[in-house]
């Protein structure tokens, strides 16, 4: 076949076009980062530290959207997402510029705002409850220096009643069984504390029960109050000194009391006769759950920062937690021996979640590049499988049916946790000639590529 040079040129012009265009694809293609919104802007997912996947594999999330709540100025601890009833809820100190302290419930497939409203009060330092008539918040600066418990219809927000109560502290609310629990006390009295337990309707906010327990003045008083715990008639109160108490959750009578080494600042858990959780001092402790007596304890601090803000979570005879030393760890729930701790960036002031095998938590690291990561572990091994910068101070993890739901200082993420790719078996040449073109430039390529397809045009030209 012989060709005109009108052809031959035009063969020559298409060749010199698909190189430009291996040009442009080869340098848009040559990094196999993920990218994601943050802060409204896209950039990358990326690795920090060791980890079992190669710095070339993207840890198996999409991200699904991403949401302005405001400029949240407390302790993220306490502004974790809560999914129910269709909604997203998260508390926010900053919800627009005339509306301070609402809570907002988004649309958990999009992030587009529902609703929100307005908390009479200060929200900060608090974290909002479920109930099966509504959802429950506390606020203090409710009026003046009293503090206030507010009940809201949970499919529009609007406020069904408000309680007041005459301190200037109020923890946040626990629901069971038809009743709302929440103590109130004053915020650093030297002189002694008297906490002031409350069992509300749920229906109305009137007072079921209530009563009072002198604390000591001889201990530090936390600034932040820990939520109460009522599971199996039994409410579990931690006291502001050095103390916690268990009442029965419809009478408010006295069960027990176990003395303890230090204060708590994060919430129990109960599970299989079993009180978990962790103190200031550093130490984790285990608790009958009917009689108060120590199953066993270990130090899990430092010597350098023993607070201990994480809530345990148990499964198959395993307590997961975070420490501040920084470490995620695994307890054999019985016999409170250290299975397995990996180390992280920064501390661990969130509670761990484990879905399908992996155990879900992030860390905040304020001393040295004031940046919040999202990790993933093997539950077995404690192996890192990936971690995610997330910009800012992240809330504790929250997953609803494969979505992963982070709050940090003003934002709100959704992540949809994807199934990790599977191995493929392939030709050993196929290897190797993949491996030989991975090796060359990027450059190379190209020659490589424009050689190939300029041999065959000689050939036809032949």
């Amino acid at each position: 076949m012989k060709w005109s040079k009108s052809n031959i040129l035009l063969n020559k012009i298409v060749i010199s076009s698909f190189s430009i265009f291996l040009i442009i694809v080869l340098f848009s293609s040559s990094s196999s980062a993920t990218w994601a919104l943050h802060n409204h802007k896209l950039v990358e997912i990326h690795y920090v530290g060791e980890s079992d996947l190669s710095n070339d594999e993207q840890p198996p999330l999409r991200l699904l959207w991403s949401r302005d709540i405001g400029d949240s100025k407390g302790d993220p601890y306490y502004y974790e997402p809560i999914v129910s009833n269709e909604n997203v809820y998260v508390l926010t100190e900053q919800w627009a510029s005339d509306h301070r302290d609402a809570l907002v419930a988004l649309n958990p497939k999009t992030g587009s705002c529902n609703w929100y409203k307005r908390i009479p009060g200060d929200v900060e330092l608090n974290v909002p409850v479920i109930g099966n008539n509504g959802i429950y918040v506390s606020s203090y600066r409710y009026s003046g220096d009293t503090c206030g418990l507010h009940a809201m219809d949970y499919n529009n927000g609007d406020i069904k009643w408000n309680v007041s109560f005459d301190s200037k502290m109020i923890s946040p609310p626990c629901y069971s069984n038809g009743l709302i629990f929440v103590y109130t006390y004053d915020l650093r009295n030297w002189g002694g504390n008297t906490i002031e337990i409350y069992a509300l309707k749920e229906d109305t906010g009137d007072i079921y029960w209530e009563r009072s327990i002198k604390e000591d003045k001889t201990h530090y008083t936390p600034i932040q109050p820990t939520k109460l715990v009522a599971t199996d008639g039994l409410l579990y109160v931690p006291s502001l000194t050095y103390r916690i108490y268990c009442l029965d959750s419809r009478s408010g009578e006295d069960i027990w009391e176990s003395p303890l080494d230090c204060f708590l600042e994060t919430n129990p858990a109960v599970h299989d006769n079993t009180l978990y959780f962790g103190t200031a001092g550093g130490y984790v402790y285990a608790l009958d759950a009917r009689y108060g007596y120590s199953k066993w304890r270990y130090y899990a601090g430092s010597g350098y920062d023993d607070h201990f803000y994480s809530t345990p979570i148990v499964k198959d005879g395993i307590l997961y937690s975070g420490e501040m030393d920084p470490y995620v760890t695994a307890v054999d729930a019985k016999t409170g021996t250290v299975m397995w701790e990996t180390k992280v960036k920064g501390d661990v002031d969130s509670s761990p979640v484990l879905y399908e095998d992996v155990i879900y938590a992030s860390s905040y690291d304020w001393y040295n590049d004031d940046t919040g990561y999202l990790y993933a572990f093997n539950r077995t091994t404690g192996s890192q499988e990936w971690v995610v910068d997330v910009g800012g101070d992240p809330s504790s993890p929250v997953i609803d049916d494969g979505v992963i739901y982070l709050a940090t200082y003003g934002d709100i993420y959704a992540f949809k946790i994807l199934e990790k790719p599977q191995k493929v078996t392939i030709d050993k040449q196929e290897v190797d000639n993949q491996e030989h073109e991975e090796s060359m430039s990027i450059f190379e390529r190209i020659l490589s590529i424009i050689f190939r397809l300029n041999s065959k045009n000689e050939i036809v030209h032949g």
